[in-house]
């Protein structure tokens, strides 16, 4: 009975050391930081956020709402993106690796209340978005359209 005894602790002691080994070897998943593109190396198209969809973190999320905008600017520098505030936004990842799709809706009340929405296709240099402050190339730039936004009771100023 001894022997038994002596058997059952040593496989259990035996067990707990290797399950104490295999704890020590195990490698846990780096955490992915926060500001950067999603599926940036990736060549598949893909919608990351939208009216229905959205595969974006806070951080992100906010990243591409500058990011959007300082591609409007950058679209049209003679207009004054100032005056601009966006109101919508779809972030596509495109086919080739670093391509993003914008479409970007902006409203905008002087000189006149107007919504337009904007299509822009952008090659980001880096992964980091930097809280939107990534250095782009911008190669693809299109106004889609212009509707006049009719004003409400309290004025066309808000």
């Amino acid at each position: 009975m001894k022997h038994v005894y002596r058997f059952v602790l040593m496989v259990l002691v035996l067990v707990g050391v290797a399950g104490l080994a295999g704890c020590g070897t195990t490698t846990s998943q780096p955490k992915p930081e926060p500001d950067t593109a999603p599926s940036y190396n990736v060549a598949k198209t893909r919608v990351l956020f939208s009216d229905q969809v959205n595969q974006l973190n806070d951080t992100q999320n906010a990243s591409f709402w500058k990011l959007a905008h300082r591609a409007l600017a950058a679209g049209d520098p003679s207009a004054d993106a100032s005056k601009f505030k966006g109101i919508g936004l779809r972030v596509e990842k495109q086919m080739p690796k670093h391509q993003y799709l914008l479409i970007y809706q902006v409203k905008a009340t002087k000189p006149f209340p107007v919504k337009a929405t904007y299509t822009m296709t952008l090659k980001l240099h880096s992964k980091d978005l930097n809280q939107g402050k990534v250095k782009f190339d911008l190669l693809d730039y299109e106004l889609n359209s212009i509707d006049s936004i009719k004003a409400s009771s309290k004025g066309a100023t808000d």
